[in-house]
């Protein structure tokens, strides 16, 4: 979720404790379902409750970034973690149906300082020149969570079907990356091959891979102690 400048920390505080509303009414209204009912809408309710928050958790990271000291603190040392330059490397692809590339990859930062990242969005093979295209750029954000998105920004065509092998990915402004294809590989049999899940070293050094986990941590206890008291307070 972007913010402007013009949003003030008292409208987002606004903001989280109107979602919290909605939640705690979604939840209530899901608590006095019969059990046909829930099999019915229990499904949607679930997940309306679910994206209200990870909307509500979007505004209280801003909100705790901009009124919480020790928790800014921690965000930006764990920007600082991140290494500007990084190799991905193709780990598995991929067959679809009807995709031929990757539209979007979602991933994470885990305990050895390597990013995972998949494939959760593939193209849809509208003919013959869809076969022959592959991503060459994608753009994205990677978050002090170490959560990570990237969409294609710009696809690339070939002569032959190929399919990436090899990224260069390069951090900037903190939080945002973007990956450009450096090398595809050749494939002569399948035309909906695409890359699947990439990997890359984020954080290499030991000590900022235990620094980055142990704010982590301690930044999970702030906001879930911030979510706790708005729930006794609604």
């Amino acid at each position: 979720m972007e913010f402007t400048e013009e949003l003030s920390s008292d409208t987002i505080f606004n903001r989280i404790e109107e979602l919290q509303k909605n939640i705690n009414d979604f939840s209530l209204r899901l608590v006095k379902c019969n059990w046909f009912e829930k099999w019915i809408k229990g499904k949607r309710i679930n997940n309306k409750i679910e994206g209200l928050r990870l909307n509500q958790l979007n505004l209280v990271d801003e909100y705790l970034i901009r009124t919480n000291e020790e928790f800014r603190q921690m965000v930006d040392e764990n920007y600082s973690c991140f290494n500007p330059i990084i190799k991905f490397k193709v780990s598995i692809e991929g067959v679809s149906v009807k995709g031929t590339y990757t539209e979007k990859m979602k991933g994470k930062i885990h305990r050895n300082g390597c990013a995972y990242i998949e494939t959760v969005n593939t193209n849809a093979d509208f003919g013959l020149f869809d076969r022959f295209t592959y991503p060459k750029v994608m753009s994205g954000k990677i978050d002090f969570w170490g959560d990570i998105v990237l969409v294609t920004e710009k696809v690339g065509q070939s002569l032959f079907r190929s399919t990436p092998t090899d990224l260069d990915g390069m951090i900037f402004n903190n939080n945002q990356l973007k990956v450009e294809i450096v090398k595809t590989g050749f494939e002569p049999y399948n035309n909906h091959v695409f890359m699947d899940k990439i990997v890359g070293y984020v954080i290499e050094e030991d000590e900022k891979i235990e620094l980055f986990f142990s704010n982590k941590s301690k930044l999970e206890d702030i906001r879930d102690a911030f979510i706790l008291k708005l729930n006794q307070e609604n």
